[in-house]
């Protein structure tokens, strides 16, 4: 498992340092996991050019990049899968979303797409779109949601363990025949 920061696939040039990376060490990857994102919630009038730029960037364009050298026999094997972290945002298009939600749309699209061109090396491509999640960063707003009258997860939050099960299921031979899904987790 090889865990990048973040602000490493901030530079698009940068990132097939990465998988040269990798090719320097002989490695080759079975799988892709892409679980970076940047999340700013403002009204259409507080939007400010540069934030919505920076969202955009991590979420989607980082992912399609990533996914053009991972689709590369020099750095994957055959058979292989790339899965991303999405958001039920995507279509939940909540006030004050309109940033997030679109660059979630867009790596949900950018997933469907990219699956259609990676089938023929028989590497799925898949996104979770989970709800909200318990990270400790929400531990922090759980009563701020909940007193805003905004509540609609009638289970709550969910525990960051259900997203691992998901991400477990498919990345094993059990999703062989999952491609170009987008698959919500919402409680």
């Amino acid at each position: 498992i090889l865990g990048i920061p973040p602000t490493m696939v901030l530079n698009l040039e940068q990132i097939e340092n990465i998988f040269s990376e990798c090719k320097s060490r002989q490695l080759k990857l079975d799988s892709m996991i892409h679980c970076a994102g940047t999340y700013i919630n403002n009204s259409l009038r507080m939007n400010v050019a540069s934030d919505m730029m920076q969202m955009y960037l991590l979420n989607t364009m980082a992912f399609t990049e990533l996914c053009k050298f991972y689709g590369s026999k020099r750095y994957s094997n055959e058979n292989g899968c790339i899965l991303a972290i999405s958001s039920m945002s995507a279509d939940a298009c909540d006030a004050g979303m309109c940033n997030y939600s679109a660059s979630k749309a867009a790596l949900n699209a950018s997933a469907r797409v990219i699956a259609k061109e990676l089938v023929k090396r028989n590497i799925r491509v898949n996104t979770i779109m989970p709800a909200t999640v318990m990270t400790k960063e929400m531990e922090n707003y759980l009563d701020i949601v909940k007193e805003s009258g905004t509540w609609v997860q009638p289970l709550g939050f969910i525990p960051p363990i259900q997203i691992a099960y998901m991400v477990d299921f498919l990345l094993s031979d059990r999703a062989n025949y999952i491609t170009g899904a987008c698959i919500p987790i919402s409680a």
